[in-house]
Formats: C-alpha cells, structure tokens, sequence
C-alpha cells in the first residue's frame, strides 16, 4: 500500500491507522476459539480425536526436552535434575 498525505508525517499517520484497522481485521474474535473448543468437545468423535493429537503433542514435547537435557549434560557434563523433572516449556535457574 502507499500512502500520500500533506508531508511524511501524515502519510506515515495514515499508514499507521491502516495498519491497526488491519490488525483488527485478521484478528480472531473472542467467541470465535469459545466456539470451536465448545463444538470439539461436546463431540465424542472430535474429541477423541482432539485427545490423541494432544497426546501425541506431549509425547513430542517430553522426547525434545529428553533430547534437550541429554545434549545439555553431554556438553556441559552436569547431570541436570531439575531439567528432567520439569515439566514447563521454559525455566530459568542461577
């Protein structure tokens, strides 16, 4: 898109109002994902469905952080227990 106004300042006014009025745009509604998790799980057959993929996810998700901690001790020669223990995505210890 090009703008054009008065001076730069005004064009870059207008571009930066167009790109709010886009943000709104491609946003999800609030119902929307209220909706659809609603529909999934009131369907014995689309949450099932819904169930195993998450299932698989945590399966994926507990392998990398095994490999992850592995690849840790291996380079740093520290067992780290704390990493294996942990069940959140990330976490900082001193």
């Amino acid at each position: 898109m090009v703008f054009v106004g008065g001076d730069a300042r005004a064009a870059e006014a207008m571009a930066s109002q167009a790109v709010s009025a886009a943000r709104r745009v491609y946003s999800m509604p609030p119902a929307h994902g209220a909706l659809l998790a609603g529909r999934v799980l009131s369907s014995p057959a689309l949450r099932s469905s819904w169930q195993t993929e998450l299932g698989q996810i945590c399966e994926r998700i507990n392998g990398l952080r095994g490999q992850f901690r592995d690849a840790l001790t291996t380079a740093t020669g520290k067992t780290l227990v704390l990493l294996a223990l942990s069940t959140v995505c990330f976490r900082f210890w001193v």
